[in-house]
């Protein structure tokens, strides 16, 4: 595709949350970007290589579902070293970008990937039979999940069933998210709907450990939570 081809598509299908270099001098966010306080944003290329200092050395072969994942950077970094992906994201816009850096990396690689999208709230996959995957991946998604259920207590199961979906369909869980969601420390406010606490406790009750918490970069943190004596 040619540069202006590209630039052209880029800002179709904008704006991005996802920063991606494409091509040199060609990023996502630099040419339409999602927030008006800078171009250069904290998930895409920028995040890519802690989380993949956090994934198995090898990822031949492992089967990953993303939960939320945007434009797709991650599952396509992912499946270009071997691993079979799907993604699940309730935005159109996303899939739309997702698919296209799909296409754009296997013509860039000349090899196809083995990723996969489905439109679907996260909550969705509680009664979608996706199978089974070596690891999950929720990057600030779990703070947004607002269920359909009207009561509080309702809502609250809701969040605990999808926190044993995810227990039965992996046994390796990555959250990434700002420190204050994942501790709880939230003040009463229109935020505490965000804590994720529930999702934490309902792992630990499942028979998960919590192996690995990363310090704050890029305002956020990330824990892993892995099946005990698996």
């Amino acid at each position: 595709m040619k540069k202006k081809e590209l630039i052209k598509k880029i800002k179709i299908l904008g704006p991005w949350f996802q920063t991606i270099e494409l091509e040199k001098g060609i990023v996502t966010t630099d040419i339409y970007p999602t927030s008006k306080r800078g171009k250069r944003l904290n998930s895409g290329d920028i995040f890519w290589p802690q989380l993949r200092g956090i994934l198995p050395l090898s990822l031949k072969n492992k089967k990953i579902l993303e939960l939320g994942p945007d434009a797709g950077l991650f599952c396509v970094r992912a499946a270009l070293e071997g691993a079979s992906v799907v993604g699940v994201d309730k935005d159109d816009k996303c899939i739309k970008q997702a698919e296209f850096i799909k296409k754009y990396f296997e013509e860039k690689y000349g090899k196809n990937l083995d990723v996969k999208y489905v439109r679907g709230k996260i909550e969705d996959i509680i009664d979608m039979r996706l199978g089974k995957f070596d690891i999950v991946l929720a990057c600030a998604v779990l703070h947004c999940m607002v269920p359909r259920q009207k009561t509080v207590e309702k809502k609250r199961q809701r969040k605990i069933q999808l926190a044993k979906t995810l227990c039965k369909i992996s046994d390796t869980i990555i959250i990434r998210e700002k420190e204050k969601y994942i501790t709880g420390r939230i003040e009463k406010s229109l935020y505490e709907d965000r804590r994720l606490d529930i999702f934490t406790n309902e792992f630990e009750k499942e028979g998960f450990e919590k192996i690995l918490e990363t310090k704050k970069h890029l305002n956020r943190i990330v824990v892993v939570y892995s099946k005990k004596d698996k």
